[in-house]
């Protein structure tokens, strides 16, 4: 059962896609499907242990914060993935990114100790490799660790923002920036009282002329540029966003960008749901918010996806053919362009959805309404007539 989605691309640069599952990871070229586990054996891992990690140029990084990190290199459907090499013994990190050419870990346990705020990095890596070391202690590389103590917060995930790491605590949010010399990376407190709500739950968005960090906290959304921050919604979406979440199931949510569409999704598990089953979306152009139904998804992946040439055919077909908007033969996207994927971990049809494709959701028709909220009608007056309180909207 697929949890997770990451984008990969083998040598000669065709896309393929890794799908982490509790135990297993396989791979896939959207038309064949292969297991890509270690050789060593299943991964121990929870639904709530999330997998992260990222690229180091070609090679994949992957990380459920519960087993050794693991590398896909040089990423084929033939290649097993393996245990992150120079990586410290009895160690686990509940996130590990990668920054310029560093991969740094977060929340790192050391011999079955927690340090939540502790940063760890390892030395840089050399082109086409992975870190030759995460020893702190050896001055011959740039490794280290430096913990983020202000505050008693764990820290949650990290994101880099014009050239700066953004490293998201429960309660503060402080910047990373390489210096170089003895202490290879300076630490600042840049935000405090917010915090992130979960992995996943921080994206980068270019509006107009710069970059942002868009970001999930528990009662809002909010945008920063690095040193001011602006929340996104109005009181009454603020409101409704901070009392939605089931605080059960809060660190499965996450946000993810529609870029052509100029839209952040909020994906929001709702009370007596597993995954996420609501979208808060908001259009980054207007300020708009607007909340649509989503089967439970435990990841959207913005990346790319070409569909090989296939096409709607005619058995697949559930409109009319007069209906079908379009041109016979027209692609309603061009190949390899990045699409919203999302991923749905039902076990007994698990699944993927392409988002913004068709005219459908997966064969069924949508579900449309028009619903009128935030009536200033509060009661009925002496005569029974309607008593308005527009204060209480």
């Amino acid at each position: 059962i697929p949890f997770s989605l990451v984008p990969a691309f083998t040598a000669a640069g065709n896309q393929l896609f890794a799908y982490p599952g509790l135990a297993a990871v396989f791979g896939t070229d959207i038309t064949t499907h292969t297991d890509i586990t270690r050789l060593s054996g299943a991964y121990t891992g929870s639904a709530d242990d999330l997998w992260n990690g990222g690229s180091l140029g070609n090679i994949v990084i992957l990380n459920n914060g519960k087993d050794v990190p693991q590398a896909w290199v040089s990423p084929a459907l033939g290649t097993k993935l393996i245990d992150l090499a120079n990586w410290p013994a009895a160690t686990t990190a509940k996130v590990v990114r990668v920054f310029r050419r560093f991969l740094v870990a977060y929340d790192v346990t050391k011999s079955s100790v927690r340090n939540a705020q502790l940063v760890k990095w390892s030395n840089r890596a050399d082109l086409g490799a992975v870190p030759s070391s995460w020893d702190e202690a050896d001055p011959t590389t740039r490794a280290g660790e430096w913990p983020l103590i202000d505050t008693d917060g764990a820290i949650v995930d990290a994101l880099p923002l014009s050239g700066v790491n953004f490293v998201y605590k429960e309660d503060e949010i402080h910047s990373m920036e390489e210096i170089g010399g003895n202490f290879v990376f300076r630490f600042t407190r840049r935000f405090a009282q917010i915090g992130l709500l979960a992995q996943r739950c921080v994206k980068e968005y270019q509006k107009d002329d710069k970059h942002v960090h868009v970001m999930m906290s528990a009662d809002d959304i909010v945008q920063h540029d690095g040193f001011q921050m602006v929340s996104l919604l109005d009181n009454k979406m603020r409101r409704w966003y901070s009392g939605r979440i089931d605080p059960a199931k809060d660190k499965r949510s996450f946000l993810a960008p529609n870029y052509p569409e100029d839209e952040m999704w909020a994906g929001i598990t709702e009370a007596g749901q597993e995954y996420p089953n609501l979208a808060f979306i908001i259009n980054m152009r207007d300020g708009t918010c607007t909340i649509r139904d989503i089967p439970n998804i435990s990841h959207m992946a913005w990346a790319p996806f070409d569909p090989t040439g296939g096409g709607t055919t005619f058995d697949a077909q559930t409109q009319a053919f007069d209906a079908t908007a379009g041109q016979f033969g027209q692609r309603s996207f061009a190949p390899g362009r990045k699409r919203l994927i999302m991923v749905e971990p039902d076990a007994a049809d698990p699944s993927f959805h392409l988002a913004d494709q068709g005219f459908d959701f997966s064969g069924v028709n949508f579900r449309a309404f028009v619903e009128r909220t935030g009536l200033a009608i509060v009661g009925q007056d002496r005569l029974g007539k309607p008593k308005v309180d527009t204060e209480a909207v």
